[in-house]
């Protein structure tokens, strides 16, 4: 008895347009997986780092650690990512301004790097 191999056919290019498209389809697929294998590099890194560092036991419990800049520290990042979710979430999905930031609200930007270089 034969097997069967399923084969999966496709229809040829007929033109240059439709050869470039599928160039294109394929460069951004390429692109997004390329993105993505990055992105799980840098998190799997930054996991190693604060796994070998025994980095949150470290933060909270020793004394060489300057508290006042830490909680200022800390205070700073809660700032900016309030800020940052009111640009990218708030503004466009709750309140639907289809605006630019600039223009909505222009006073935002010059206070996230602010906070950000203190």
């Amino acid at each position: 008895m034969a097997t069967q191999t399923k084969m999966r056919y496709r229809r040829v290019a007929q033109n240059e347009e439709e050869i470039e498209e599928r160039k294109r389809k394929r460069d951004a697929a390429v692109d997004q997986i390329s993105t993505k294998i990055q992105a799980m590099f840098w998190v799997s890194l930054a996991a190693f780092v604060v796994y070998m560092t025994d980095l949150p036991r470290t933060v909270l419990e020793s004394e060489k650690i300057d508290r006042v800049y830490l909680n200022i520290s800390i205070v700073c990042l809660v700032i900016n990512s309030c800020l940052i979710f009111y640009l990218t979430v708030w503004l466009p999905y709750v309140q639907k301004i289809t605006l630019s930031w600039e223009v909505y609200c222009p006073r935002v930007i010059p206070t996230v790097t602010v906070v950000g270089i203190l």
